[in-house]
């Protein structure tokens, strides 16, 4: 399972997430220098992209890097980060997700629904929302501390599988960690992503054809609403495969057991945390080669 192969994704996981944490820390400042509505969302994503970068060492690169004297170390080590710390990456994940889809629809407002933008898009009410997805995120991902539990032996302690065990609790593993993650983190964020995106790009270029009679501030908008429409692009495509994984998983219980499925599993297991790490690690980089004011605050901020 931790061949060398996992030990190059991990050292290459490492390498993101260093550059991917100072970029965020950067981002963050620069955000926090000036907080209008869209900025307020954009340092939470920013915080907790840092923090999802922070816990992804312990969980998904330290365990694969050989560091372990034996193998009893090493299983105590991971047993603790089952339980303990992936839960609390997982609230992380779904605070990013929300995060994107609050940002998607500041974005749809702001271009759509151009008058109505100071009142309903303000530092305030994106401070509300942020508020309500760090409440449902903990909420959802509570029982997650439970789908594992710690035994101890004569090696040390041990995991084994408690919720995630899908023959004592067949209707957690259909019901919440497929069906309600398959609602919950896939097709209403994404579909509301997609479907108030698609109006957004309609409203771009119907704009565009009349380019002369925009506002400057309306150019700003548009200027803004595309680096965030690649950002979200990048966000689905990285999130996908983790989805992907997840619902194999369901289908076949023994995915990660099975001798004859475990090494590409684990593999792909592997592939799937690159890209969310990957996602976290580049936004700043599209902020960077979008945004003249951002490069502007950057510069202020590191000198």
């Amino acid at each position: 399972m931790f061949d060398s192969l996992s030990q190059f994704v991990a050292a290459v996981t490492l390498g993101f997430i260093i550059i991917g944490c100072l970029g965020n820390l950067l981002s963050l400042m620069a955000f926090l220098n000036h907080l209008t509505s869209v900025n307020t969302l954009l340092a939470a994503l920013s915080f907790v992209d840092l923090c999802l970068l922070l816990f992804a060492v312990p969980v998904f690169v330290l365990p694969h890097l050989g560091l372990w004297i034996d193998t009893n170390s090493q299983n105590e080590y991971y047993t603790y980060m089952l339980n303990y710390v992936y839960p609390v990456n997982l609230i992380m994940q779904t605070c990013s997700i929300y995060i994107m889809v609050l940002i998607t629809m500041e974005r749809w407002t702001a271009v759509c629904r151009p008058l109505q933008v100071r009142i309903w898009c303000t530092p305030r009410t994106s401070r509300y929302g942020l508020g309500v997805i760090v409440l449902f995120a903990v909420s959802y991902n509570l029982v997650r501390f439970w789908e594992y539990s710690m035994h101890h032996s004569t090696t040390g302690y041990v995991y084994q599988r408690h919720l995630r065990d899908f023959e004592t609790h067949p209707y957690y593993m259909v019901g919440y960690y497929t069906g309600l993650y398959l609602l919950t983190h896939f097709l209403i964020p994404f579909g509301v992503i997609i479907v108030m995106n698609g109006h957004v790009c309609k409203s771009i270029i119907k704009l565009r054809r009349a380019r002369e009679m925009l506002t400057r501030q309306q150019q700003r908008e548009q200027s803004t609403t595309m680096m965030l429409l690649i950002v979200t692009l990048i966000f689905a495509i990285s999130n996908t495969l983790p989805f992907l994984l997840n619902l194999a998983e369901c289908f076949n219980p023994n995915l990660f057991m099975d001798e004859s499925t475990q090494w590409y599993a684990y593999q792909l297991n592997d592939l799937s945390n690159l890209l969310v790490v990957f996602n976290s690690s580049t936004t700043f980089i599209i902020y960077l080669g979008f945004s003249e004011k951002y490069r502007q605050t950057a510069t202020r901020v590191l000198l």
